[in-house]
């Protein structure tokens, strides 16, 4: 993951890029891939639209993160999908003895998938705050699967499924 700041002669752009697209955007700018990325480095882009327009642009880097550092860097809340005809109070034991055992900042929320496919949302006590760093979210992968198991990040506009 990585921070880009696209400029041109009209406006400034902060624009998140995650993994397969910052392959994509270093290829065009030439980078050598056997070199770390560079923070603030710049590449120089030049695009011809039609025969009389010509735009110019830059691309820098601001952050980079690697991929699986990104929930616990950036992640401002954690969310749990259950079935509710399947919630027990041993699940929710059992997700309160996985919460306990990795303390931490970031929020945490539980939903009911109900069987009309809304929710019902609740709100954890920061007691039971996260740290989502790469063996938080394995156990709870482990414990809900990944395909309900979702991070919200900052107000930048990353909101995104854990794919």
């Amino acid at each position: 993951w990585c921070r880009l700041t696209l400029e041109d002669h009209l406006e400034k752009r902060e624009i998140p890029v995650f993994a397969r697209d910052y392959e994509q955007i270093t290829r065009a700018g030439k980078r050598d891939e056997r070199e770390p990325p560079k923070i603030h480095q710049t590449y120089l882009f030049q695009a011809t639209i039609g025969p009389s327009f010509r735009m110019e642009a830059s691309l820098t880097i601001r952050d980079f993160i690697p991929i699986e550092e990104v929930p616990e860097q950036l992640a401002k809340r954690v969310t749990f999908v259950l079935e509710s005809e399947k919630a027990t109070p041993d699940q929710f034991e059992s997700l309160r003895n996985l919460l306990t055992r990795f303390p931490g900042q970031t929020p945490v929320t539980v939903q009911l998938r109900l069987p009309d496919d809304t929710r019902a949302t609740i709100a954890l006590p920061d007691t039971l705050f996260v740290r989502p760093s790469k063996e938080f979210i394995q156990t709870a992968e482990a414990f809900a699967g990944n395909k309900n198991l979702f991070f919200k990040f900052d107000a930048d506009g990353f909101a995104n499924k854990r794919t």
